[in-house]
């Protein structure tokens, strides 16, 4: 596990861990209200803004000829008080009451930032945090994501984040770094 990722599963971990959080979890659990990926995204964000700074859907243009889609944007860009100016740490969040569909959903999203434009790659990392409901776990998929060195977060009696992606050093070239992501994904997505 690298330096991006130890930082954000100890802040994923205080997220967890907050009274406010672990109410709402709670509340939405016995309602069995789904769709509430928003909500986590605002209240995640919100809770990293006392870190550094945080951009929500931050837009990058994509490869016109790879992809129909012309824009992508990253369900949060967050760079800590004490680090680098012109990195971002990319996470795409996923919330789905299963485990596999939770995995599988962010994957996807994963894959989807190979097709951002090299003059445009900021990110000196890029991480899944997925949440879901402890009662869907799933051996095959849990051994998935430990070969692929998550963390694993308890988010109170009913839920489980699960936080894996991709890191590079600081000082390394943008354009390396982002061959280093294609590479990660080709082997990892």
């Amino acid at each position: 596990m690298g330096t991006q990722q130890n930082q954000l599963t100890k802040l994923l971990k205080k997220f967890a861990s907050d009274k406010a959080v672990k109410k709402r979890l709670k509340s939405i659990y016995d309602g069995g209200i789904t769709q509430w990926e928003i909500w986590f995204q605002v209240e995640l964000a919100s809770f990293l803004s006392h870190s550094g700074k945080v951009i929500l859907e931050k837009r990058y243009d994509r490869h016109q000829k790879k992809t129909i889609r012309k824009i992508n944007s990253i369900d949060l860009a967050f760079r800590l008080d004490n680090s680098t100016k012109k990195s971002w740490v990319g996470i795409e969040l996923k919330q789905n009451a299963d485990q596999v569909k939770a995995v599988n959903q962010a994957s996807v999203d994963l894959w989807g930032f190979t097709h951002i434009k090299q003059a445009q790659w900021d990110l000196r990392a890029v991480f899944a945090v997925v949440i879901y409901r402890k009662e869907s776990i799933n051996e095959d998929y849990q051994e998935l994501l430990s070969s692929l060195d998550a963390s694993f977060i308890d988010a109170g009696p009913h839920y489980e984040i699960a936080c894996w992606g991709w890191e590079t050093a600081p000082r390394t070239a943008q354009t390396v770094q982002r061959s280093r992501y294609l590479a990660w994904c080709e082997e990892n997505v």
